[in-house]
């Protein structure tokens, strides 16, 4: 993202965040907020899209929810105005995130479908890293790990071309614990020690985080229990249960956290998974998300069906049912904010595709001829300077053709300018075909009754054979012209220059060589096609075909 034009007091803002919102939210809180006054007060959208984001990221840090998702979603219009692609794919990231902590797994896949087409369009490839990170998540918890296995491998081999950056690396080794849990519950414990062989590769010289180490190290454990190595699992379990004491609970780990749980209960480590439960009841209730809440009370209700605690499992399920009514109105009224959110973009982007269509028309209404329809001298200039390039860099074959109307100044003044227009809209209708009809062949006006033909990869005989054909199609047309010395029906004159570019030079320099030829063929006979070519020796040498008169006319 580029702030060069920002102020210096801005960009420092803005570097600041960047670099104090993991480390301290409550800094990056207060540096957002006057970054997004001073964008109110200039009314700019960049500053706003940079500046709601990263408050709303701020306030999920510190577990304020409310605030995080009002802010998320006052930023998306303003990144889109701006064209902040990254940060606005990283929103609907988030939004799929929080959509996943309310259990509507339906908005959180929408938003992070929304998210994978922004970022597919525009190639924003390590926020779709993070989205397929998250999508493997949500099928992890739909158990369909099949296809939380292809989406975490889609992460793998995006942040492969980022790893040279800290965080990247970091991610690559989180997402290889999700993959080795994936392995392991579908029994691929080959594929699943893989995995281990491969983090630890990564894992090394890297300053990972508590709650980093926390989930590699669950993962370990689950994988030295189906190796039946129980003394490493147990040890790994006390490190698990140590670390989670000195760890906050951040959304994005309460998945696997809960995953521990459940596994410390099915080994029957009753002991370790009451102290698990102990550790983090209060920290759940913290946080204020009904679902983690309802997660939470359906492994401490399983705990104490094992532990024959009547008096407790009666308490937790009583618990489960109130906030699942809470978290049944919350879905609901995040549904609303979804839908409200869709509406709001197919509005945005119908006058995306309608203010598209507008610049499209002016655009073809700026470069085509409006008499003829044809391309105008404008369009020509940029499309013939390409095909020249082209023709350079491959060592082929380029043509271009110029041609007028004979005696065209004595149609326009016997019949008038009205019919004159007429005669050069009937030409321009034979070249429109012309254009349709051949391969590597571009027809254009180039001002009055001059238009030029651009040929690519053409042969000499190859072009000589279209221009007869033009003018024959033109007599055919058997527009009347008794004003002509010549005959009595129109007809054209045209000069060509084929060759295969050896040097750099300007395209109007052939241009220029045709108009050469155009005037050589006039002097042999009106009605004749001229070609300059060049010979093995470099040097230009001229056909002319003159027209049998008789037979044509």
């Amino acid at each position: 993202m580029n702030f060069s034009n920002d102020s210096i007091e801005i960009r420092t803002i803005m570097d600041d965040i960047l670099t104090k919102g993991a480390s301290d939210p409550q800094a990056c809180l207060e540096l957002c907020q006057k970054l997004i006054q001073q964008g109110k007060k200039e009314e700019d959208a960049t500053l706003l899209g940079f500046g709601y984001y990263y408050l709303a990221r701020a306030y999920f840090a510190l577990n304020d929810y409310n605030h995080f998702v009002e802010y998320l979603h006052l930023g998306i219009e303003y990144q889109k105005e701006s064209s902040q692609w990254p940060i606005l794919v990283r929103s609907y990231n988030l939004m799929g995130i929080n959509a996943i902590r309310q259990g509507n797994m339906t908005v959180a896949l929408d938003q992070y479908l929304l998210g994978l087409k922004a970022g597919k369009r525009h190639k924003c490839e390590y926020e779709m890293a993070m989205i397929y990170n998250n999508l493997g998540q949500l099928y992890m918890r739909l158990e369909e790990f099949e296809r939380a296995i292809h989406y975490f491998l889609e992460e793998e081999e995006l942040l492969h071309k980022f790893q040279a950056d800290v965080q990247a690396r970091k991610s690559i080794v989180m997402m290889y614990t999700m993959l080795g849990q994936c392995y392991l519950v579908l029994g691929k414990i080959f594929e699943a020690e893989a995995v281990e062989v491969e983090m630890r590769k990564w894992i090394r010289g890297e300053n990972l985080e508590n709650a980093d180490m926390l989930l590699i190290q669950s993962f370990y454990a689950q994988l030295r229990h189906v190796q039946e190595r129980s003394e490493e699992r147990d040890r790994y379990i006390a490190e698990v249960l140590k670390r989670l004491g000195a760890s906050r609970i951040y959304l994005e780990a309460w998945e696997n956290i809960s995953s521990f749980g459940y596994f410390l209960l099915q080994i029957g480590k009753y002991t370790e998974l009451k102290q698990l439960l102990d550790e983090v009841e209060s920290k759940v209730e913290q946080i204020q998300i009904n679902n983690m809440k309802t997660e939470f009370l359906r492994l401490k209700i399983r705990y104490c069906r094992e532990q024959k605690d009547r008096e407790a499992y009666l308490e937790a399920c009583a618990m489960l049912y109130e906030y699942e009514e809470k978290q049944n109105k919350e879905n609901i009224a995040m549904l609303r904010r979804s839908a409200e959110l869709r509406f709001y973009l197919e509005e945005a982007r119908g006058k995306e595709k309608m203010l598209l269509k507008e610049t499209t028309m002016l655009r073809e209404r700026a470069e085509r001829d409006a008499l003829t329809g044809l391309p105008n001298r404008y369009r020509l200039k940029e499309f013939a300077e390409k095909i020249y390039e082209k023709a350079y860099k491959e060592q082929t074959n380029f043509g271009i053709e110029i041609l007028d109307v004979d005696y065209f100044k004595q149609y326009n003044d016997g019949y008038g300018h009205q019919k004159g227009d007429e005669c050069l809209v009937a030409i321009g209708e034979v070249l429109m075909q012309m254009m349709e009809e051949e391969e590597d062949t571009f027809c254009a006006r180039y001002g009055g009754d001059e238009f030029v033909i651009i040929y690519y990869g053409k042969s000499d005989e190859e072009i000589l054979h279209q221009a007869v054909h033009l003018r024959k199609r033109i007599l055919k047309k058997k527009i009347m012209h008794e004003y002509s010395p010549d005959g009595k029906i129109i007809t054209i004159s045209q000069g060509i220059h084929n060759t295969v570019p050896k040097e750099k030079k300007y395209v109007w320099d052939y241009l220029h060589s045709a108009d050469g030829a155009l005037y050589q063929a006039k002097q042999y006979e009106k009605n004749s096609v001229c070609m300059k070519y060049e010979k093995e020796d470099d040097l230009v040498d001229t056909v002319v075909l003159v027209s049998r008169r008789k037979n044509d006319i």
